[in-house]
């Protein structure tokens, strides 16, 4: 696994111009611990506005790597001598924005966090290479996760950072919902295709588990709660 392509294009990918954001339902959603039904929109807050830019990208990959690496040497201190995990701080989470994250990234900049990202990455699968199954699979006193769900959590958000580096939507809103519809009615095709196929299963970012009709489902709930905020915000 190496970092250009987890980034999805390079250096060209992150030259956009544009943020691309993320509604706070949406990202409640993708990173609820626990399978619950969708949220009342009637209490649900309105939503906000989460931007994601090159740097942000960038830095939370990293961050991301080097907390769960750390974690990997806290959880294992755990199991063998019973030492309580200290929380580790210092990074900013995927809500806030830093100003520097709205700076320029000239290419120079760019090969210098790839290449510290992919240190990272691979400091942390070969600590995980060192794993045993029994360290993989250990439930923490606190039911916090296993290890090993930890680590699918790690690989499955580089997958939602990397959207934020896709090419930029169409400016024009109708046709970029259709294009959206288009994408999202190709990969409910392919999973419908494969259907019954016991090697692909579907894993929300925080190892919970969910069948296409569901994800079906999510969008349009998602959808009709966004639809009624923004009739809300118009008739007040």
């Amino acid at each position: 696994m190496t970092t250009p392509s987890i980034m999805n294009g390079g250096p060209i990918a992150l030259r956009l111009s544009s943020d691309r954001m993320m509604t706070a339902d949406l990202f409640r959603r993708l990173t609820r611990r626990l399978a619950a039904p969708g949220p009342d929109h009637a209490t649900a807050p309105e939503p906000a506005r989460y931007t994601y830019t090159p740097r942000k990208v960038l830095r939370r990959v990293l961050d991301h790597a080097l907390d769960h690496l750390n974690q990997i040497d806290q959880w294992r201190a755990w199991q063998r001598h019973g030492v309580i995990p200290t929380p580790t701080d210092g990074w900013a989470s995927s809500t806030v924005t830093l100003p520097e994250d709205r700076l320029p990234l000239a290419d120079p900049e760019l090969e210098a966090w790839l290449w510290r990202i992919d240190q990272a990455i691979r400091l942390l699968g070969g600590r995980a290479d060192e794993l045993t199954d029994e360290e993989l699979d250990w439930a923490p006193p606190d039911g916090g996760w296993p290890l090993r769900r930890v680590l699918h959590h790690v690989a499955r958000c580089e997958g939602l950072y990397a959207t934020a580096l896709d090419e930029a939507p169409p400016e024009d809103a109708p046709t970029s919902y259709q294009r959206s519809g288009r994408l999202l009615e190709a990969c409910l095709e392919a999973a419908r295709d494969r259907e019954g196929d016991p090697s692909v299963v579907c894993v929300s970012l925080y190892g919970v588990f969910y069948t296409p009709p569901a994800a079906e489902r999510e969008v349009l709930d998602l959808e009709r709660g966004l639809i009624g905020a923004r009739r809300a915000e118009a008739a007040r």
